[in-house]
């Protein structure tokens, strides 16, 4: 599976520069998983359980770090099922 992540997808401010953020969507049972393997990637990219009934988690991505936070995604996604939700899908669903 091969993730682009959605330039529609929020930015908050980091430092100085504005961070990315986006919206996945995955199973409840793969949340921990999810989260253990991004905190390897410290610095690069964290993560937060936005809504644990939908299982959707906010990723935030340091700046100028999205196409490694690509091949992060779709390395996680070999192993369990997931999905980047665009900009708005997360609020209108």
């Amino acid at each position: 599976m091969q993730f682009t992540l959605e330039k529609e997808g929020v930015s908050v401010l980091y430092g100085k520069e504005l961070m990315d953020a986006q919206y996945i969507e995955l199973d409840k049972k793969d949340i921990a998983y999810f989260q253990f393997i991004l905190e390897g990637y410290d610095g690069l990219v964290t993560a937060t359980t936005i809504d644990k009934n939908r299982a959707v988690v906010k990723v935030f991505i340091a700046p100028g770090c999205g196409r490694e936070v690509e091949g992060i995604l779709d390395g996680i996604g070999r192993d369990i099922p997931l999905r980047v939700l665009n900009g708005t899908e997360y609020f209108t669903e």
